[in-house]
């Protein structure tokens, strides 16, 4: 595996600024995800939650996710308006993440939970779309996701050691600042295709049934994003209980990263 050469992202950085702004972007938006991903549960059973009360604040979370990343993305479609969508969007998260740190219970947890999924659910398509958009003839989607995997990794392990040195409130300030520094990145993001308003039009839900090999893909997707939740969702309890620390906790939770991290770098050369 061969790393793009430094004319290539002296070339990709020269095009627009677009390398920069986009890799900032995602660098603050997936370092917000590593901090917050391992140890929010950890977070909850602190405030006094059980498990099955975790489940299901995590599990209300999913859920709006699928009516809320569908409907605010179609949204920002036809409005023409993904950056400024994009920028609110990163700005209220930003906002609903702190009240991770309220001294609540079940009730108030669960509305955090809900309202924050329903923010957060449409930033990484939107993301996503404007980037594959502007990349054309200046740079590589897969950079700019193996740059985003890459500060998965330092947001999980340096929440770890903050959270070793303080307490589990350090993830929910560094969360929201860190959302907050992307909702300022994703102002400087440069216009492109996408900037314009689409004319209404009838989704074809049944062609997109019939796609050949859809189906399948969306019960392997189903089943890979199961097990992920139900590991996500209690693996820091159990390395608490195995007697790893918050600094070891963080080394742990951003493991699978590595391998796409690198897999994103080889597939760009290859393809």
């Amino acid at each position: 595996m061969s790393l793009p050469s430094r004319r290539s992202l002296a070339e990709a950085r020269i095009a627009l600024g677009s390398f920069d702004r986009f890799l900032v972007l995602y660098g603050t938006m997936f370092a917000a995800f590593g901090v917050a991903s391992p140890f929010l549960p950890a977070l909850l059973h602190e405030r006094g939650l059980g498990p099955s009360e975790i489940g299901a604040v995590l599990a209300a979370g999913t859920a709006v996710r699928l009516i809320t990343g569908p409907v605010i993305s179609r949204l920002a479609d036809r409005l023409g308006k993904h950056r400024q969508t994009l920028t609110v969007l990163l700005s209220t998260a930003a906002v609903i993440a702190f009240g991770y740190g309220l001294p609540a219970g079940f009730g108030i947890f669960l509305l955090v939970s809900v309202a924050h999924a329903s923010t957060l659910a449409p930033i990484v398509p939107i993301a996503d779309a404007m980037t594959l958009a502007a990349a054309p003839g200046r740079f590589q989607y897969g950079w700019v996701r193996g740059g985003a995997s890459a500060a998965f990794v330092v947001g999980a392990a340096g929440a770890g050691q903050v959270v070793q040195a303080t307490n589990l409130r350090g993830i929910v300030w560094m969360n929201g600042t860190l959302l907050a520094l992307a909702a300022v990145a994703a102002l400087w993001l440069p216009r492109n295709a996408l900037d314009r308003p689409l004319a209404p039009r009838q989704a074809n839900v049944r062609a997109l049934f019939a796609a050949p090999g859809f189906l399948p893909l969306m019960a392997l997707a189903a089943l890979v994003m199961s097990s992920h939740a139900l590991h996500d969702g209690f693996e820091v309890l159990r390395w608490e209980d195995g007697g790893i620390g918050p600094g070891g906790q963080g080394y742990c939770g951003q493991r699978e990263s590595w391998p796409r991290w690198s897999f994103s770098w080889w597939w760009v050369q290859r393809y």
